[in-house]
């Protein structure tokens, strides 16, 4: 019998060295290597850009830093009343990290059964604790951009609570809902995540972004250990979070072919999707613009589940049960307050699977993953008999690939460097402090 190849459940790629080179030069040519420079202010305009954001937005060392400064900087430091902040318990633990960080006590609310987003049943709830509400942590899970109408009826949900709202948005740099309409714009502050596992992978960092200019500048000192644009620190006690410039140089090379990146991504999980669904597989609703980390699934059973998870090991394919255990069930967070019994959340994370994803995923590697999954006890037809995509659609304006998000161009960083034809109006950086 002849072993398989592991499918790895990840498998992050990073630029070459000679395609960063052009970039990180002019960080070399000015000896500015930290604090703000070429790189780094490039880096948060064309983000801005990108995402079609009026203010550019602040890089950071990485997503759970940009979490915490961004709480802070909406919801200040906790008072005697004032200490919740609902936050899901279907995510990742540096969501409720950065919470107990920065001096709060999560408060655990369900999600949507259907698109796995914070509820606004659950959110409805948290009327009884208002006076103890210093804010709301909302996730776009998995990267994915809720649709315009649950956008829409989350802010009213949030606004009737009348506090702060930061979105964790880690995954979800690209990401569209069903109007082409990017992330970066949600609440009062977001955050997202470069980490080598993200599709906008640059090893370690983050960018932070809002509508406020305000809260972007107090993002800002919250990096730089709270030095303001005089260099003194008279508002804010913060922390060395600043991104440099090395990192940003890698992030300016992910973005010139990151439309790509998507395309591929979005190619591979939509032929999954077409195979899986008829068999009983349950996709995440709304998730066809998403930008697909992994691919997640949940199974009709946690049964089915478990017998996946066994074939995976047998058949070389690393796959994962994200989110669970939900964080209301960690070890460390039983004693946190939360809404409800969280019913959605429990049966969901018992259910769910995350199935691998690359760059460069292969035609054989999804064939293997759907008979993976149609293995683990579904009786539907297995598949749809079409051949998985060799070779997704990658040139510019593909379909897929996102609005506004860079089309490749020459990577050459030069002096006085025109903004790109077609892109968004140029944001003004802020000033280096």
């Amino acid at each position: 019998m002849v072993a398989h190849e592991l499918i790895r459940f990840q498998a992050p790629a990073l630029p070459s060295l000679r395609d960063i080179e052009p970039y990180f030069a002019e960080a070399e040519r000015v000896r500015w290597f930290s604090n703000g420079g070429p790189c780094v202010t490039r880096l948060e305009r064309e983000c801005a850009n990108a995402l079609g954001l009026l203010h550019p937005g602040v890089a950071v060392n990485n997503a759970t830093s940009g979490l915490m400064v961004a709480l802070r900087a909406c919801l200040g430091t906790p008072d005697g009343e004032r200490r919740l902040v609902a936050v899901p318990s279907f995510t990742f633990i540096a969501s409720v990290n950065a919470v107990v960080w920065a001096g709060f006590e999560p408060v655990f609310v369900d999600i949507d059964p259907d698109d796995w987003h914070i509820s606004e049943s659950s959110l409805a709830r948290l009327h009884d604790l208002r006076g103890s509400l210093a804010g709301i942590l909302l996730c776009s899970t998995f990267g994915t951009a809720p649709s315009a109408a649950r956008r829409a009826s989350l802010a009213a949900a949030t606004c009737a609570l009348g506090v702060p709202v930061v979105v964790d948005s880690a995954a979800g740099f690209g990401a569209v809902d069903e109007d082409g309409r990017p992330l970066g714009d949600q609440g009062d502050v977001e955050v997202f995540s470069f980490h080598a596992t993200k599709p906008f992978a640059i090893g370690e960092g983050g960018l932070v972004t809002s509508r406020s200019d305000g809260v972007l500048d107090t993002v800002s000192e919250l990096v730089n250990f709270g030095f303001d644009h005089t260099r003194s620190v008279t508002g804010h006690l913060g922390i060395n979070g600043k991104m440099p410039e090395l990192t940003a140089a890698v992030g300016l090379t992910v973005l010139d072919r990151f439309d790509e990146v998507l395309t591929r991504r979005r190619t591979a999980a939509a032929w999954l999707r077409d195979e899986l669904e008829p068999a009983g597989i349950a996709f995440q609703a709304g998730s066809t613009g998403s930008t697909f980390q992994f691919v997640p699934i949940a199974l009709p059973t946690p049964a089915a589940r478990g017998l996946l998870l066994q074939k995976a090991q047998d058949a070389r394919i690393e796959v994962r049960a994200y989110f669970d255990p939900p964080m209301h069930r960690l070890p460390a967070l039983t004693t946190c307050r939360q809404v409800g019994d969280l019913a959605v959340t429990g049966s969901l994370a018992e259910r769910i699977i995350g199935l691998p994803m690359a760059n460069d995923i292969s035609a054989t590697s999804l064939e293997r993953i759907r008979d993976l999954v149609l293995s683990a006890g579904t009786t539907a037809p297995r598949g749809t008999g079409r051949r998985p995509p060799r070779e997704p659609a990658a040139a510019a304006g593909a379909p897929g690939s996102v609005p506004g998000i860079p089309q490749p161009r020459g990577a050459a960083l030069t002096e006085g460097d025109p903004d790109r034809p077609g892109a968004a109006p140029a944001v003004t950086p802020r000033p280096a402090q």
